[in-house]
């Protein structure tokens, strides 16, 4: 839990978790393909916010679990042998 709390800290993943929202709310929730434009008073829905949420949370997890926690574990063998 320790680790993930982490991960949560870093500002990578507040940035990536700023791009999923922002990527997500405007091309997905926002855009209306017949017209080509796009309507922003999806905002004001709660059901919007919802899957916004729900999406960014199974990314994060989906990232943590496939990037980070490998990579830690590679990190910190690669700064034990520095030390040696």
């Amino acid at each position: 839990m320790k680790d993930f709390l982490e991960f949560l800290k870093s500002k990578t993943t507040l940035f990536l978790m700023g791009f999923y929202i922002l990527f997500y709310f405007v091309f997905v929730q926002a855009y209306v393909y017949p017209t080509l434009t796009f309507d922003f008073t999806v905002a004001k829905e709660g059901k919007t916010w919802a899957e916004l949420i729900f999406m960014t949370s199974f990314l994060l997890i989906t990232q943590y679990f496939w990037l980070w926690k490998p990579n830690r574990k590679f990190l910190e063998k690669k700064k034990a042998e520095d030390w040696d």
